[in-house]
């Protein structure tokens, strides 16, 4: 369970309690049937089919193939002690 916590002003989400692992999971009181589940599994198919979906796309094997390296990149430090580019 996540909370909204304030603290010196600031507000985060903080952990409250967590279900410990392998537990009993989530337990229905009146589990969905007939007409209602099939209510159901229409309203979440709906949901489901208005997500945005994107193309996938082939990333090449040798990525200087795309025009640029690290050095062409103006954000780039190349002075980093400890060599990442960020």
């Amino acid at each position: 369970m996540v909370e909204q916590d304030t603290y010196e002003g600031k507000t985060n989400a903080r952990v409250r309690w967590i279900n410990r692992p392998g537990g009993q999971g989530i337990k229905l009181k009146a589990p969905l049937e007939g007409a209602e589940l099939e209510a159901f599994s229409a309203r979440m198919s709906a949901k489901a089919a208005a997500v945005q979906r994107f193309d996938v796309v082939e990333v090449p094997d040798d990525i200087e193939d795309l025009g640029g390296s690290a050095e062409d990149d103006p954000g780039v430090q190349s002075e980093n002690p400890d060599g990442l580019p960020f």
